[in-house]
């Protein structure tokens, strides 16, 4: 459900340390790569970089690449993406949300941000915003495998509350318990 990219860029002295230098970073500047100090990156490379970034968790960094990634290219649709994905992941989710929200209306055609803002509203517990994002992004790409695996847990969610609800009304049914302890089994 997540996609990410790259980073580094110039600098008006030569810098070892990517993340030392990056408050200087303006226009104009050289990005070098943070695992590879001595290496510049072009602005194709950013997207992997950030990836990286983003999945071992270096939120700051990530975010400063993709700032100026996209000051070199603003109609960057995977950049734009990548911050999306980055505040979801660093537990920015009201900004996260609404990140997801704008880039749909941008980029309507693009499946993968119907599937993270599904995972958005499942764990807010709107199950029918995240059933109809993710049956949007299957629209989209029917053989979207992410998408019909979130969507097959969505309803195994659905029939664990299903579950719990008959047996509040008839606790003794072992068949229910059976099935309700079979589909938490499934969601572990």
């Amino acid at each position: 459900m997540q996609r990410t990219t790259h980073f580094c860029a110039r600098f008006a002295l030569p810098i070892l340390l990517c993340s030392a230098a990056l408050p200087a970073m303006a226009a104009g500047v050289t990005v070098y790569d943070p695992d590879y100090p001595t290496r510049i990156l072009s602005i194709n490379e950013y997207p992997t970089v950030i990836e990286k970034l983003i999945n071992r968790a270096d939120f700051e960094l990530a975010e400063k690449m993709i700032t100026l990634g996209l000051e070199e290219n603003p109609q960057s649709a995977q950049m734009r993406f990548q911050r999306c994905v980055l505040l979801q992941r660093a537990g920015r989710t009201d900004e996260a949300r609404r990140a997801f929200e704008d880039f749909i209306a941008r980029y309507p055609e693009i499946p993968e941000p119907y599937n993270n803002l599904a995972a958005i509203y499942s764990r807010l517990g709107n199950l029918d915003r995240a059933e109809e994002l993710l049956k949007k992004s299957l629209a989209l790409r029917p053989n979207f495998a992410l998408a019909w695996s979130n969507l097959g847990n969505l309803y195994a969610a659905r029939a664990k509350n299903a579950y719990a609800t008959s047996l509040k009304h008839q606790p003794g049914n072992k068949d229910v318990r059976r099935r309700a302890e079979i589909v938490d089994s499934l969601l572990k």
